[in-house]
């Protein structure tokens, strides 16, 4: 017997083929799918609870340094801008 002939013989069932190929190429596409929609849900997830710990690090053991450099900051603005009013008001001896 030939090849051919063996084919020949495997006709038949061409068409069983075809359909069990599409349908595992289908439910492959569907999990292929969901793994994709799987990883990007578990990035956001990730990337928010990193988010929250850092927040949360920062508000517990940094703001409150920085809140006070800045307000120390302000207040040192605050008193140039009147003593350069005042410097303003002197008279002008020239």
């Amino acid at each position: 017997m030939e090849f051919s002939s063996l084919l020949d013989l495997l006709g038949p069932y061409k068409e069983n083929i075809i359909q069990f190929y599409s349908i595992s190429s289908l439910a492959i596409s569907i999990i292929v799918i969901l793994w994709l929609f799987n990883l990007v849900s578990t990035f956001i997830r990730q990337t928010f609870l990193l988010g929250k710990s850092i927040g949360y690090f920062y508000r517990k053991y940094i703001h409150s340094f920085i809140k006070l450099i800045i307000s120390k900051l302000s207040k040192i603005g605050k008193l140039e801008s009147k003593l350069n009013i005042n410097v303003q008001k002197l008279p002008n001896y020239n």
